[in-house]
This record gives C-alpha cells, sequence and structure tokens, in this order.
C-alpha cells in the first residue's frame, strides 16, 4: 500500500485559496475517524485479501439485501470547486473471501456526499452490475463532483444482492478539489408537475447569482454532461418547463450557471424524473412472495390473473377490468405461498400518475393472511374514464405504491368506469334448506327493481353464463325453489335481471351450494397425519377400518356400524404415527346434512394424544333410522367437520340405529389378575340382566368366536389351566334363553413366564473366571425375567438377571456380553456392584462397549477373592431397533490368567496335574514324591490340606473359582500350581 498520510491536509494558503485535500489507506490500525453503520465494516490486514501487499484494507459483510454505509471525518476547506475523488475496491464471496462476486451477484455501492451524518445524502456515483470490475484483486475507481458550500462527508452505501452473501473492500481513498471557481454551480434540482410527456424543473441558485442566467441538459442517459455538451435549453430564472417527452420514460436532467459567454460552472449534480407512474422497486430480500392469483368476479368485466414466478413488478395494463360509478365488485388476491402477508389495491381516480390522493387506496389490509377477499365500490361520482390500478402484496411489513417491497410485489391494470348499464344485477346470492335435491336460493335485488322480474341459471360447472345462455328459470321475487337435483352434487347459481324483454342485467356473481354433506378440506400444510385404524368394539356391528396411505377425505359410508337408542360401545382411533392429535367423532342425528347440532358432536378432544379410545352412548330417544358419521383429526389445532384440516383427514361412515335387541350385551369387558397359567375376567351386566345368565369363549386367536361360549351366571370368571407366556382373546355375550347377544370382546392379555433362577440377586449364576471371553463363556437367558435393582449408566433398561464373580489374584476381571444367532435380545445394559445382596453398591455401568450395541465392564484394583456382583439388562429404547428378552452370551475373564492355566504345561518339575480347569477331581500325575497337596483361595486362606495323596484330589466341596494347590514335596521344596473348579 501506499504510505499512510495524515487523514486532513492543513488549510493552505488564504480561504480564497482553501481548498479539500485528504488520503486514507489504513496503515494505521482502526477506522481513522471514519464510521460505520453497526459494526459492518472493520479493519483487515490478512495478506490475501488486502488491496496492496502490506497494511490494511477496510472491508464489510452484507447479505441478502442487507445495506451498510461507511462514512469519513468531515472533508473541510471545501471551495466548491470540482471535486475528484478516487478509492481502491472490490467485492468477494463471503464463502470464499479470495473469490471474485459475479458481476450480476455484488448489489450496489452508492458513492454519496452530505453537509451532515444525517443527510440529506446525495448520489455522486453508483457501482452495479452495469460497470463494476469482477476481480479478486482491487480496482480503481476516480470520480468527480461538484459539492455545496460549507464542509463535507462522503460515504460508502452498499446494498448486497437479494441472493447473495459478499464481502465489500475499500482502499486508498484520495479527494483533492480544483480552484475556485468564478461561476458556480446551482444546486438542489428538483421536478414537479410531471406528465406522461412534461415536467417543471426547479432549482437552487449559488450565492453568487449569474449574470446570463442557466443553461440545462436533460437525457434517458444518466451519463454526466461535459463543459463540452450542448445544453438542452436555457433559462433566465431557476425554473423552467420541459416538453415534448416520450411518455412513461425515465429522465435526468442537470442545470449550470452561465456568469458570461466564456464563463460557465460545472454542471449541477442531476436531478431524475418519469413521464408516467414511478417504478416500484420490490424483491431486494426475497424472491419467494408475489401475487399468484388476483381475481375479480361481479363487475362489468373481471380479472382472472395468475403468475408462476416472481417478477417485482409487472406492467399488465394491456389487461383491463371495468364498473361503473356507484358499482360493487368482489375481489380475491393470494399469495404464492402459505405465509401470510398485507395487500394493496391502488386506482389513480385523477389521473396524475399517483395513488397519493384521497380515495386512490381502495384496500390495504392490516392483519397479516396468506389471501384476501372482499368487496370494492367505485365512488359514486367518479367520471367515466380509463385509470391506473395498482395491486401489491408486502409479506413483511407495510408498503407505499412506489416501493420498495423487499418481501413482495406490484401488478398493474387498467380499470376502467363505464356508464352505468340500464339494467342493474342482483347481489347477494344466497343458499338455504338444502336437502339431497332440492334448495333455497335468494338475492338481494338493485337499487332500480327490475320491471320484469329475474332469470336464474344453474349448473354442476362454475363456467359463468353469458348473455345468449338460456335461463334455467324465472322468478318474479327475490327467492326461488330449485327441486329435482342430484344429491351428493356440488351446484352454482346465478341471476339476472330482466328490465324489459330487450334489456337485462349481466348475470350476478355465482352462489354455490352442494345437495348433501359438505366435502372437507385438508392436507394443505401436510399430509403425514391420518387416521391410521378406526375401530369399535360392543356395537350391534362394529368397524374395523385401517390406511396405509394419507386421503384428505374418504367417503366410506358403504361401511356402517349400528348400536340401539341408549345403546354404547368403545371406539379406538389412532393416528399414522407417533405424533400426538386432537380426534372427532361427529353423527348427523337429524339427517339435515350437517354436524352443526346439538349433541352431533359425539368426541372432540382437547388433550393431544397419537391414540385415543372411550365410550360412545346413543342418544336415548334416537329415532331409527341410517345416519352420516364423520371421523377426523387434526395434528395440529382445533377443526369442524366441514375443514379445513391442514394436518389431519376425514373418513366417513354411515350409523344405523336399529330397534335395541331382545338380548342384550354386556359391557366393560376387562381383565385382571394375570399369572403364568390362569387371567380373571369380568363385565358389567346390562340394564335388563340376561335370564340365562352369560357365555364366554377365550382363544389364542383373534377370530370372533362362530359357535357357543362357556356358560356362567357370574359376572367373573377365573381362566385357568393357561400356557405361559402365551396371548389370549376373550369375548362375552349375554344369553337371554331363547336368544343370545352379539359378542363382546375381543380384550387380550399375555400369561406371565416362570423367571429365572437368577431372577434375583441371590439366585445369582457364578461366572468362571477365564484367561479370554471364550474360555468360560456362558450362553443364558433373561425370558421371564422381571426389573429390580438400578443402574447408573442407562434408564431405559429392565428384565434384569444376575450373575456373580470371585476376583482373581490380580484384582482385575473383565465381565462381557455378546449375541446369540436367533435371539431377540440385541442390546444390553451391564451394571457392576460391590457388596453382598440387599446391600450393593455400583461400582460401574456400561451400555454399548462390546461388539455391536452389547455391554463390556473393566474392572481394576479389585480385593481378590471378593464376589461381585453382575447384572445384565434388556435395552428397552428403540434406538437401532426394538430389543425383546431372549438369550445372550456372558463371560468373566482376565488376561494374567491366560499363562496361569497352562503353567503345569510349563513347568519344569515332571509333576502335572490335570485336568485345568477341572469339575471335581485333580490327578496328579506322580503323587510318590508328594508329602503334602495345600488348598488356596486367591486371598491367600488355606482351605484344604491333604497328607499323603493319593494320585487322584477329591475336591468336589470347593465352589466353583480358581484356587492354588501347592505340593509339599519329601525332598522339602514345594510346587504352586493355578487350577480352575468349574
Amino acid at each position: 500500500m501506499k504510505k499512510l498520510l495524515l487523514a486532513y491536509l492543513a488549510l493552505i494558503g488564504t480561504l480564497i485559496s482553501a481548498q479539500v485535500s485528504y488520503t486514507q489507506d489504513w496503515t494505521a490500525t482502526g477506522l481513522n475517524g471514519w464510521t460505520t453503520s453497526g459494526s459492518v465494516f472493520s479493519r483487515n490486514s490478512t495478506a490475501s485479501q488486502i488491496c496492496g501487499s502490506t497494511g490494511g484494507t477496510i472491508r464489510g459483510e452484507r447479505y441478502y439485501g442487507n445495506t451498510g454505509q461507511f462514512t469519513s471525518p468531515v472533508l473541510t476547506g471545501n471551495n466548491q470547486g470540482t471535486v475528484s475523488m478516487s478509492f481502491d475496491y472490490k467485492v468477494t464471496n463471503y464463502s470464499s473471501s479470495t473469490t471474485a462476486t459475479p458481476a450480476a451477484n455484488i448489489g450496489s455501492i452508492k458513492v454519496e456526499y452530505a453537509s451532515s451524518t444525517s443527510g440529506p445524502w446525495t448520489t455522486v456515483y453508483t457501482i452495479d452490475p452495469t460497470n463494476h470490475v469482477s476481480a479478486n484483486t482491487c480496482a480503481t475507481k476516480t470520480i468527480t463532483f461538484n459539492p455545496v458550500a460549507g464542509d463535507f462527508y462522503v460515504r460508502f452505501n452498499v446494498t448486497s444482492d437479494a441472493n447473495a452473501d459478499v464481502y465489500y473492500y475499500f482502499d486508498n481513498v484520495n479527494i483533492s478539489q480544483g480552484a475556485t471557481p468564478t461561476c458556480f454551480v446551482p444546486t438542489g434540482v428538483t421536478t414537479s408537475n410531471a406528465t406522461l410527456n412534461s415536467v417543471d424543473v426547479s432549482w437552487t441558485a449559488p450565492a453568487s447569482v449569474p449574470g446570463s442566467g442557466y443553461e440545462y441538459y436533460y437525457s434517458t442517459s444518466n451519463t454526466d454532461p461535459t463543459a463540452a455538451t450542448t445544453a438542452s435549453g436555457t433559462a433566465t430564472t431557476t425554473t423552467t418547463h420541459l416538453s415534448g417527452l416520450t411518455p412513461n420514460t425515465t429522465y435526468y436532467v442537470w442545470v449550470r450557471s452561465v456568469c458570461s459567454a466564456s464563463d460557465k460552472s460545472a454542471w449541477s449534480n442531476s436531478g431524475t424524473f418519469r413521464t408516467g407512474y414511478c417504478l416500484p422497486t420490490a424483491g431486494s430480500s426475497s424472491t419467494s412472495y408475489y401475487l399468484k392469483t388476483i381475481s375479480t368476479t361481479g363487475a362489468l368485466t373481471n380479472l382472472n390473473y395468475s403468475a408462476s414466478a416472481y417478477a417485482a413488478y409487472t406492467d399488465n395494463t394491456a389487461t383491463s377490468f371495468s364498473s361503473y360509478p356507484g358499482g360493487t365488485f368482489n375481489y380475491s388476491l393470494a399469495n404464492s405461498n402459505t405465509s401470510t402477508c398485507y395487500f394493496y389495491i391502488w386506482v389513480d381516480f385523477n389521473n396524475d400518475l399517483d395513488f397519493n390522493d384521497a380515495g386512490e387506496t381502495m384496500l390495504a389490509t392490516t392483519t397479516y393472511a396468506a389471501s384476501t377477499s372482499g368487496t370494492l365500490t367505485v365512488p359514486v361520482g367518479q367520471a367515466l374514464g380509463s385509470y391506473r390500478a395498482r395491486i401489491a402484496l408486502s409479506e413483511s411489513g407495510a408498503i407505499t405504491a412506489c416501493g420498495p417491497a423487499p418481501y413482495g410485489n406490484y401488478v398493474d391494470f387498467t380499470f376502467n368506469v363505464n356508464a352505468a348499464p340500464s339494467c342493474i344485477a342482483p347481489t347477494g346470492i344466497t343458499t338455504s334448506n338444502v336437502t339431497l335435491n332440492s334448495v333455497d336460493v335468494s338475492w338481494t335485488a338493485p337499487a332500480s327493481v327490475p320491471g320484469s322480474g329475474y332469470e336464474y341459471y344453474y349448473s354442476t360447472s362454475n363456467t359463468d353464463p353469458t348473455a345468449a345462455t338460456t335461463a334455467s328459470g324465472t322468478a318474479t321475487t327475490t327467492t326461488t325453489h330449485l327441486s329435482g337435483l342430484t344429491p351428493n352434487t356440488t351446484y352454482y347459481v346465478w341471476v339476472r335481471s330482466v328490465c324489459s324483454a330487450s334489456d337485462k342485467s349481466a348475470w350476478s356473481n355465482s352462489g354455490t351450494f352442494r345437495t348433501g354433506y359438505c366435502l372437507p378440506t385438508a392436507g394443505s400444510s401436510s399430509t403425514s397425519y391420518y387416521l391410521k385404524t378406526i375401530s369399535t368394539t360392543g356395537a350391534l356391528t362394529n368397524l374395523n377400518y385401517s390406511a396405509s396411505a394419507y386421503a384428505a377425505y374418504t367417503d366410506n359410508t358403504a361401511t356402517s356400524f349400528s348400536s340401539y337408542p341408549g345403546g354404547t360401545f368403545n371406539y379406538s382411533l389412532a393416528n399414522s404415527n407417533t405424533s400426538t392429535c386432537y380426534f372427532y367423532i361427529w353423527v348427523d342425528f337429524n339427517n339435515d346434512l350437517d354436524f352443526n347440532d346439538a349433541g352431533e358432536t359425539m368426541l372432540a378432544t382437547t388433550t393431544y394424544a397419537a391414540s385415543t379410545s372411550g365410550t360412545l352412548t346413543v342418544p336415548v330417544g334416537q329415532a331409527l333410522g341410517s345416519y352420516r358419521a364423520r371421523i377426523a383429526l387434526s395434528e395440529s389445532g382445533a377443526i369442524t367437520a366441514c375443514g379445513p384440516a391442514p394436518y389431519g383427514n376425514y373418513v366417513d361412515f354411515t350409523f344405523n340405529v336399529t330397534a335395541a335387541p331382545s338380548c342384550v350385551a354386556p359391557t366393560s369387558l376387562t381383565v385382571a389378575n394375570v399369572a403364568l397359567s390362569s387371567a380373571d375376567v369380568s363385565w358389567t351386566a346390562p340394564a335388563s340382566v340376561p335370564s340365562s345368565g352369560y357365555e364366554y369363549y377365550y382363544s389364542t386367536s383373534n377370530t370372533d368366536p362362530v359357535g357357543s361360549g362357556t356358560s356362567t351366571n357370574n359376572l367373573t370368571e377365573t381362566l385357568s389351566s393357561l400356557t405361559q407366556n402365551t396371548t389370549y382373546y376373550v369375548w362375552v355375550r349375554s344369553n337371554c334363553g331363547s336368544s343370545t347377544s352379539v359378542w363382546v370382546g375381543p380384550i387380550s392379555f399375555t400369561t406371565l413366564v416362570t423367571p429365572p433362577a437368577n431372577d434375583n440377586c441371590s439366585g445369582a449364576i457364578p461366572l468362571t473366571v477365564g484367561g479370554v471371553f471364550a474360555d468360560n463363556a456362558l450362553t443364558t437367558s433373561n425370558v421371564g425375567a422381571t426389573t429390580d435393582g438400578t443402574t447408573s449408566c442407562q434408564s431405559n433398561r429392565g428384565d434384569n438377571v444376575w450373575f456373580s464373580v470371585i476376583v482373581p489374584a490380580s484384582g482385575n476381571v473383565t465381565v462381557e456380553t455378546k449375541g446369540v444367532s436367533g435371539s431377540g435380545l440385541l442390546d444390553t445394559v451391564l451394571s457392576a456392584h460391590s457388596g453382598t445382596c440387599g446391600s450393593l453398591t455400583s461400582i460401574a455401568c456400561n451400555d454399548d462397549n462390546s461388539s455391536g450395541v452389547y455391554s463390556l465392564v473393566s474392572l481394576t484394583g479389585q480385593t481378590p477373592g471378593s464376589t461381585l456382583y453382575f447384572s445384565v439388562w434388556r435395552y428397552t429404547g428403540t434406538a437401532g431397533g426394538v430389543s425383546t428378552n431372549g438369550q445372550f452370551q456372558i463371560s468373566a475373564y482376565d488376561s494374567s490368567l491366560v499363562l496361569a492355566t497352562n503353567e503345569v504345561k510349563d513347568a519344569k518339575n515332571s509333576i502335572k496335574v490335570y485336568p485345568n480347569p477341572f469339575n471335581d477331581v485333580l490327578n496328579i500325575s506322580d503323587a510318590s514324591n508328594v508329602k503334602n497337596v495345600l488348598v488356596s483361595d486367591l486371598s491367600g486362606r488355606l482351605l484344604k490340606t491333604i497328607a499323603n495323596p493319593g494320585s487322584q484330589l477329591q475336591l468336589g466341596e470347593l465352589k466353583q473359582g480358581m484356587y492354588l494347590v501347592t505340593l509339599e514335596m519329601k525332598d522339602g521344596s514345594k510346587q504352586t500350581i493355578k487350577a480352575i473348579k468349574k
């Protein structure tokens, strides 16, 4: 970098010769008097990123439409001469700070100046995709401008692209100013009264008013004019009028002072104007939100606009819609997705090229919604003509007709106000008293009631009728009755006024109705939640519905279930996954095609759950007949029978209410006291106790019984001689002598299993410590085990069994579990304990240290000869799959014993003991020279002495474990051997 100069140069000479002179290259640390918005900009000294080879460069990150400003210290000495400013800059990707950002994604960099840090700021140069130098090294830009009198500031004002995340770099700022001019520049160029082909331009005269007036220059290009540029015109005052302009065009205008024919000032900063409506700006922060549909109904001509992709602004003025003074029409606007927005409709009713006048904002919602609809009224005194209409949405915050709308877009149309038709259409179409084949239709008469009544037209298509469409019928009043309709069909109906045989109004907006139950809407937000199972028990006939895929609505009315007045039955509903939901059951008990009447909501849960079950009761006085039942769930929020259920679904059935049977079934079948081979079942008697008691039936199959069961007069029975660890199903019914009720059930239970011997600590199975896992591995099982004790490492565990281990002489022992092929026990937890049964202390715990997800505990520094207890648990969680009780392997081992079990083979003495390990008898290869045999435990405690032993040592009384066998020889020598008793 160039050698740093101090921030300000001193004033040179007298005030007359003063001029701005400033340079900064950020060799020194910090911002050196510059200020940053927020903490966006800071000094960076990374060698691969700075503009030169040493020192520092200013860098700031901006992303997705955000802005940032970097402002200079105050610049003094301004003599109003031309300022020349050069600087180095570059734009790189945030994800790779040495990669140049493509020009299309840099956003913009504005160079601005102002007399105060609070503005107003004047833009003197803009870097955008059209003039950016795309490189990972810095480029130099040089610009000129003419400031107004007084001290000023300059700044870099950056705006990132809506779809980019970038770094902006600035360095080597040099500002100099030319000599004090003899002819000063006018300032404050503004425009007003713009029309499609003219505009008024005004400016502020300099303190020294030029003797020969002003020259102005305008162009459709924003390229600054030079001293040699030919002016577009002259003015003797500080205003001028430009005419003959091209409509809908953006212009730029400059002004300069003319002090004499040979002395003219520099051109002013440009003013800009547009001969037409402003072009609104939008989408700087997101292009996800736009007007997907725009439609009107009830106007003389209507809109039916749709879009499939984002556009910040669409000039669709070739498309028009129309109404008349005092006319009303309906509008409907919708966002491109489910996000909520504000919606706007403006109409320039005085054609002054803006939407700022009273009454021109026809819609500006203040509540966020994904769509909006309503009615607009044309002002009664509105002049006939064509007007610009602008429609917009904003996903974030209120907007104006010219923008910006960072999260929205705009669409323009032409709105024609025509003469009111001689025959006005009726409004307010409504329907009532809908049945499967008829409906009543009503409407509101226009202010001028038609002399010849009305015509109506109805169809199963929602295509609007035309003037030539033949009416379905006529009416002399504002109501009519339609009959002979097709059941379960959606209809549309229109009405028009008949003022005379030759003068009929346009057709009204359509009304709609359905000759049947509403078709509920669902699944707009998710199709993951639906009724997987729906079942009933205890009804006269029952439901057993299941689904494997989502459907918003299923008409399953071909399937029925039934009960009787006052009858009760059980229901069970379940979601398609483990997410929790609200559940609903409606029955249209008066067959009026809705579920809105008292008593028709039979179930509406208010607590979220993945499933629900309970009992329903048919109203005692309910008329016999067939009724529509609707069942639903909602994963998010309460719903109604017609929807919507954005996170749920609906299923319909037929519910038949029949005469009460002569033999009524019992209720509340339950099971209790389940044991290894028995269980108690009980039920509740019906209101009319059956004369011959009851029959019950149980089976290992859940197939409904087809014959008779076991008779009883009791309300509780004990089922005996059952097979342990077996699932049974039970049914019960009333026996009224000459008839029987329906079977109630099934209810199921599973008998218990005989727990293993080592289910408790007191029955712990001893493990023999080997040298490796395979030496003394034991295949065992936890089938039938109960849960006792606790663990310190895993809370999802149960069904544990116990083992004991005697600590070997080394004080070290490892206990490990492994799987058995075909076993359901796929994952274990292993805990280690010291102490005695009933008073254990946890000393170690492990979940998954062995192969797969089995367990391993290694202990060191334990007391030789002491007993430790180990418990193996089944992992009861679901991570990695569900594990069930079954076989597994377990082994205790100590690597120091690998040599010990072979010491007999390696001993130089010829005497050997075998087998090792042994059961009850340990053989001595040559006992003739042995005087005594001493048997000790690993702690050294003497357990047994055998004098003058024979070739066989009877050691059956020893417990399982490792022992020290010492042979005292007749010559006084000793030989000690480690032996393991199985």
